[in-house]
């Protein structure tokens, strides 16, 4: 029977702040040619997978263990998770993810952890805020206790998702969404490239924010659907719903 107490946590990580950059330009008149444009620039690949493995000795089911050297920078539009390595003789494990500054503050923790899913311990969704975390670990079982947890983390870029919602909002008021900083995940820069037209009122958007006026006097609901790209140049979309009344 296990004697630790996992405590619960978010594991969505850092809260949207600030505001989006810039519109790309699309192109720029070419002084060669009368006319002719210079085409966009082709977006960079996101990087790979950075993946390692640590041993984390002596874990007891009692605390959490240190791993060793398992402290990482987590940058922007990055997130880290962890699984047990193929060659861990312990096959199941609790790891916990804290503030490399402050061992006190809990970040997430993941229980039940084998080797062969991974399990997300931190998307870093904020634009500017570097994270360093610190890995910890304790196994499932009594009977591993005394043994080292061989951890396999990989810390890679957040694929880009653009998510739904719902807002209510009083008639004849406009109402701004800022959409890259509450609605998105991923690589920032983040721009708005698409916005289709709501059936019961107007909207104007710029590369980070939606501002939707419903008609005049409409109760009800009405909806649009908008189209982001990441600085990979990967495209997701998704609905924002306004319920006016």
């Amino acid at each position: 029977m296990r004697k630790r107490t996992l405590t619960a946590v978010a594991v969505s990580g850092a809260l949207f702040v600030g505001m989006s950059g810039p519109t790309v330009a699309t192109g720029q008149a070419n002084p060669a040619g009368e006319g002719a444009t210079r085409p966009s620039p082709t977006p960079p690949k996101p990087p790979p997978p950075r993946d390692v493995i640590k041993d984390c000795p002596e874990v007891d089911t009692t605390n959490w263990a240190d791993c060793s050297n398992a402290t990482f920078r987590l940058l922007p539009g990055e997130r880290i998770s962890v699984r047990v390595a193929a060659a861990s003789e312990v096959v199941d494990a609790a790891f916990q993810l804290v503030e490399a500054r402050d061992v006190e503050e809990v970040i997430s923790e993941v229980e039940s952890v084998g080797k062969k899913k991974w399990r997300p311990l931190l998307n870093n969704v904020s634009k500017f805020t570097e994270r360093r975390v610190t890995l910890l670990a304790s196994p499932m079982e009594t009977f591993d206790d005394g043994e080292t947890i061989k951890a396999q983390i990989r810390v890679e870029h957040i694929p880009l998702n653009a998510m739904g919602t719902t807002y209510d909002i009083p008639k004849n008021k406009a109402f701004t969404v800022r959409v890259a900083d509450q609605l998105v995940w991923g690589k920032h820069p983040i721009t708005i490239t698409r916005v289709s037209k709501p059936e019961h009122g107007t909207e104007k958007h710029l590369s980070h924010v939606i501002r939707y006026t419903p008609a005049k006097n409409f109760t009800g609901e009405d909806s649009l659907r908008y189209e982001v790209q990441s600085r990979y140049g990967e495209r997701d979309s998704a609905t924002i719903t306004f319920v006016v009344k």
